[in-house]
């Protein structure tokens, strides 16, 4: 499950590095696609989270309960959506996780 979630991250971080930021806000494609690897990235971190409780509380540095929460904000909508959290999201947190989940990986013998 890490190494799914590590493919989503690098997805995002790819995706969101295609324009600079006045562009991705202009390029609702763009908006769809990223919106689209960050909610895998936290659909993810969900089952993660319910499935190895112990290792996410073990791995706060993941921020797993946040993905999801950005998860659930992108699919149902609430309040909106910021395009500029996004956009940032994806080029910061995102590739930040994805470091996190490569020494992770690089760590355990039998990860999630």
């Amino acid at each position: 499950m890490l190494i799914s979630m590590r493919t989503w991250c690098l997805k995002a971080e790819k995706i969101s590095s295609v324009q600079a930021l006045d562009g991705f806000l202009a390029d609702e494609i763009l908006q769809l696609a990223v919106t689209k690897a960050v909610e895998q990235v936290g659909e993810i971190a969900r089952r993660v989270m319910e499935r190895w409780p112990e290792f996410t509380q073990a791995n706060p540095q993941l921020c797993l309960v946040d993905a999801y929460a950005l998860r659930n904000r992108l699919v149902h909508g609430y309040h909106s959506v910021e395009l500029k959290i996004l956009y940032f999201t994806a080029r910061e947190s995102i590739p930040e996780m994805g470091l996190q989940l490569d020494r992770l990986m690089g760590n355990l013998d039998d990860q999630p």
